[in-house]
């Protein structure tokens, strides 16, 4: 039998979803492992219609997807792609309303559908680690999806492949269930 893993909770959130024809809200996590090295952040639940994965995204692999953008520069949601295995279509912006809602990123003045980066990523972590957190046990399919690596090469303006995968799960179902590893990451680089 394998033993539990575990990480701490720091934050459970509701976002505003962020698309142009959005509607509702998606339910988020922020969590560290028990050192307070590493930060993760997942979707947990969508209140309307939308697939999308639970699975535990390293804060490195999100960093990457913003890398060299520069002070008020607009970028889409779509960025945000490669830093997920599965290719569920409304990831990437599930995730830039968790982000928004972190005050890590900011409706652009002129396109409220795009975003710009918005408060220190760093400060952030720094106060987010101050945070007490629950002690959660994680499945070791999540413990594995949780390591810190580096960004996958993708390039997030592919979205050719939009197709629901079986990492996916339907918005409606509030169960929980494991992340899992997708066979199928992409490559390139997190440029969007």
């Amino acid at each position: 039998m394998t033993n539990p893993i575990t990480a701490l909770r720091l934050k459970t959130r509701e976002a505003a979803k962020v698309g142009q024809y959005s509607t509702g809200r998606i339910t988020y996590e922020v969590l560290a492992d028990e050192g307070r090295d590493n930060i993760w952040i997942r979707i947990m639940n969508n209140d309307s219609s939308g697939w999308f994965s639970r699975e535990l995204l390293t804060i490195e692999k999100i960093e990457a997807c913003v890398e060299g953008i520069k002070e008020g520069e607009a970028m889409l949601s779509k960025r945000f792609a490669a830093a997920f295995k599965s290719r569920s279509a409304n990831n990437a912006g599930f995730l830039a309303a968790a982000l928004r809602a972190e005050g890590l990123l900011l409706p652009a003045p002129e396109q409220t559908s795009r975003h710009i980066l918005g408060e220190d990523w760093e400060a952030w972590k720094t106060g987010l680690l101050d945070l007490p957190g629950d002690l959660i046990d994680l499945a070791p399919e999540e413990k594995a999806t949780a390591k810190a690596t580096p960004a996958s090469t993708t390039d997030a303006s592919d979205t050719s492949d939009d197709d629901a995968t079986d990492d996916d799960l339907p918005a409606p179902d509030n169960s929980e269930a494991p992340a899992t590893e997708h066979t199928k990451a992409k490559k390139g680089q997190c440029k969007g």
